[in-house]
């Protein structure tokens, strides 16, 4: 019986498949260990215990292995995570009002902008980073941010045809701004002084509040940052 076309290479291929996940695995954990100018090969062969030159022979060199490895980071940490981050759907289902609906993301916005994520965050800065600076890894960076963005701009829909959004504020207007405080975490993460979680959610919560038909509730004291002594 003749063979399908590429049937009996498959076994080869999952191997050869099998070995790069592995290695780009291993990299990408030394990556976060130790960032990626402490990455060298042979920790990364000692760690997927794949042998030096079966690295050399996939990935061409350690540039090439640290591409496939943000490749692959694009995918999950500017894709599904993302996704999954600022998805608007779970507060949606339960709202029958702009402010149902602020008060159930809020609870999204202050997981993603808790100091339990704070690793993660800058995990993706230095990504993004890294990303940047190489040209044959920014198309997929794009494609994937704007496939995200095009999800959550359609899962923001409902907000615009409910009449949940101020006038002038668009769905993609509203997740682009949401996204955009994400970034203003880095900032914050960075900050040598710290600032009170508590005054930064306070602050995302009245961002999310101005762009939805609802009044505004006062603050009960004005952000402050706070130095140590």
């Amino acid at each position: 019986m003749a063979l399908r076309r590429g049937e009996g290479a498959s076994p080869r291929r999952a191997g050869a498949r099998e070995t790069t996940d592995r290695v780009i695995s291993a990299a990408e954990a030394l990556i976060a260990e130790h960032g990626e100018h402490g990455l060298r090969i042979e920790d990364v062969a000692e760690r997927s215990n794949v042998s030096v030159g079966s690295i050399y022979y996939h990935f061409e060199d350690r540039e090439g292995l640290v591409r496939a490895v943000l490749q692959r980071q694009v995918v999950t940490v500017w894709g599904a995570q993302l996704f999954e981050l600022f998805d608007p759907g779970p507060a949606l289902e339960t709202a029958t009002s702009a402010e149902e609906f602020a008060d159930g993301y809020m609870g999204a916005m202050r997981a993603m902008h808790s100091e339990g994520l704070a690793a993660m965050r800058l995990i993706a800065a230095e990504m993004l980073g890294s990303s940047l600076s190489r040209e044959e890894v920014i198309p997929r960076l794009r494609e994937q941010v704007t496939a995200v963005l095009d999800a959550l701009t359609e899962q923001c829909a409902p907000l615009e045809e409910r009449g949940y959004l101020r006038p002038g504020v668009s769905p993609r207007g509203f997740i682009l701004f949401i996204r955009s405080l994400s970034a203003g975490q880095i900032i914050v993460d960075l900050d040598a002084h710290p600032f009170d979680e508590e005054e930064w959610v306070m602050i995302v919560e009245g961002a999310v509040r101005s762009m939805l038909n609802i009044e505004a509730r006062p603050a009960a004291t004005a952000p402050r940052i706070a130095h140590e002594d």
